[in-house]
């Protein structure tokens, strides 16, 4: 009976990791700002860039579970937001209720490549 039980908790605890793992992976990549040129880049590494014009910031991102987010900022501390993504639409939403989204950015696709003559 203890060994079920243990079984079941440790099955939860993975369901948990994998959730957020999921969760971070969708992430990963370069955001804009809906209403703005902001963006926000998750990187596979556990580092995020944040930029607005000029100043960039890159620091450290981890998903607590799999709808929170923290993000560090030295001068604020950790930064704690919940995370929806729907589609190509990532909401990060903090403590006061604000929200924001930003729309995933696609990469231009890469330049066909030139057609090589045959030699004569």
């Amino acid at each position: 009976m203890k060994a079920f039980r243990f079984a079941s908790i440790g099955l939860l605890v993975l369901f948990a990791v994998s959730c957020s793992v999921q969760t971070s992976w969708i992430m990963v990549g370069k955001w804009q700002k809906v209403d703005g040129k902001e963006t926000i880049e998750f990187m596979r590494d556990g580092t995020v860039i944040l930029a607005s014009g000029p100043t960039n910031i890159k620091t450290t991102f981890r998903m607590k579970d799999p709808k929170t987010l923290d993000i560090s900022l030295a001068t604020f501390g950790v930064v704690t937001l919940q995370v929806a993504v729907d589609k190509e639409i990532l909401t990060l939403t903090d403590a006061k209720g604000h929200a924001l989204k930003y729309k995933k950015v696609v990469p231009p696709p890469p330049a066909p490549a030139k057609k090589q003559e045959p030699s004569k």
